[in-house]
């Protein structure tokens, strides 16, 4: 067996993939020659050529309770029957190779017919009448990304960084007093038509990879987002 040392998050790159690719297919009793690297971004992406299965390698070992999570949404929607990438279940996974986490998916086909909006609203149908979701989704933040940015941004003012993290404070406190139509429920974080797929002639969606959602304890009519990595609660609050 190969032994793995572990890759600094700065220095994922293909090179330094590969040889947890090749570990990762031998441990799943699948042939690693001739893969195809798709792209390396917040993973690495592999296309093998032995067997129509997509391999993604997630950069270190705190990306685990995520890849758990696309496994899980990508599992329920299949069990709801909602065109998705899907799980290669023939293996136990997800694995972990080293300090990557690593999971397979059957790979799409591609082709015709081109995603459209009604196939967009068709699937988003298809999910919101699912209920409740078993997996462990977060709850919905939409000011979440815009405070961890002015945790770190640089280049501005200390008036305009105040003035900013006191306008989120009030956005935050305005949403939390909103009294929503629809109780809590999953909704999508990121659904537009480029994370939609063509495979076998029908439109699906590019569920856990490259996104999925996740869950929040508030919903607003409806959000945009992917299943798996942005699927979220949404709806009243509990308390």
């Amino acid at each position: 067996m190969e032994i793995l040392s572990h890759v600094p998050e700065a220095t994922f790159s293909s090179a330094a993939a590969y040889p947890v690719l090749r570990e990762a297919c031998l441990q799943a009793g699948l042939a690693s020659g001739g893969a195809e690297l798709l792209r390396v971004g917040e993973n690495a992406i592999y296309q093998l050529a032995s067997v129509p299965v997509v391999v993604r390698i997630a950069r270190s070992a705190d990306r685990l309770r995520k890849v758990e999570k696309e496994l899980c949404v990508a599992r329920w929607l299949a069990q709801g029957h909602v065109p998705a990438v899907r799980v290669y279940e023939q293996i136990s996974q997800p694995l972990l190779v080293g300090e990557h986490p690593v999971s397979f998916w059957h790979a799409v086909t591609g082709g015709d017919p081109a995603p459209t909006h009604v196939d967009l609203a068709r699937l988003l149908a298809s999910f919101h009448a699912l209920g409740e979701s078993p997996c462990d989704l977060a709850p919905f933040d939409p000011l979440n990304t815009t405070r961890a940015r002015l945790d770190v941004v640089r280049g501005i003012s200390a008036d305009d960084h105040d003035f900013l993290r006191r306008r989120c404070a009030d956005l935050n406190e305005q949403l939390h007093d909103l009294d929503f139509a629809l109780p809590t429920g999953p909704i999508h974080g990121d659904a537009h038509t480029r994370n939609l797929l063509t495979d076998r002639g029908r439109v699906v969606t590019a569920t856990a990879w490259p996104r999925s959602s996740t869950v929040s304890s508030r919903r607003p009519t409806d959000s945009t987002s992917a299943p798996g990595r942005d699927i979220r609660y949404c709806g009243r609050s509990a308390s």
